[in-house]
């Protein structure tokens, strides 16, 4: 008797063992997919800052220059802000488990260049580079926000209307 009372006591602990190892697995999956939808709110909400940012240079006009603050960290991940010819924005992020992780963001400037005056040198913690998109090259910049701020000068020189980003 006392054989049975055991082993139907075993069954029993192994049975709800089993419901909490699936009830767990289902919790553990829901807390990753909440993870990516917070990043992906904190990025959407730094792209719609800084893109407000740079509209509010292009608004402003040539003579217009000031630093704007923005988050160091996305979701405590490093990332790096693109400014492509186009018209777009990406904001990569840096995942040591996931890899690279890019959002695009359309800004709908239409005649400005952003970037890098060609009348003058990038700043340091910028890079200008050309990327080829759909068999077009698109002049592409570069940020580093490692040091909390963003920079946007308007400029008019000869070639043209500039917003340079730093």
């Amino acid at each position: 008797m006392h054989g049975q009372a055991s082993a139907e006591l075993m069954v029993y602990i192994a049975f709800f063992m089993l419901i909490f190892v699936v009830f767990l697995l289902f919790m553990l999956s829901d807390f990753n997919t909440d993870i990516s939808r917070r990043q992906f709110i904190y990025t959407k909400a730094t792209a719609d800052q800084v893109g407000d940012y740079a509209a509010f240079a292009i608004a402003a006009g040539p003579g217009f220059s000031a630093n704007f603050s923005i988050p160091t960290h996305i979701s405590g991940k490093e990332y790096a802000i693109r400014f492509v010819s186009s018209g777009w924005m990406y904001i990569d992020i840096n995942d040591d488990r996931r890899g690279l992780t890019s959002y695009a963001y359309p800004l709908g400037f239409a005649n400005f260049s952003l970037g890098c005056s060609p009348s003058s040198q990038c700043p340091q913690n910028s890079q200008r580079k050309y990327t080829a998109v759909d068999g077009a090259l698109y002049e592409e910049t570069k940020i580093s926000p490692a040091k909390g701020w963003i920079f946007f000068n308007h400029t008019r020189d000869s070639f043209g209307e500039w917003i340079e980003v730093q």
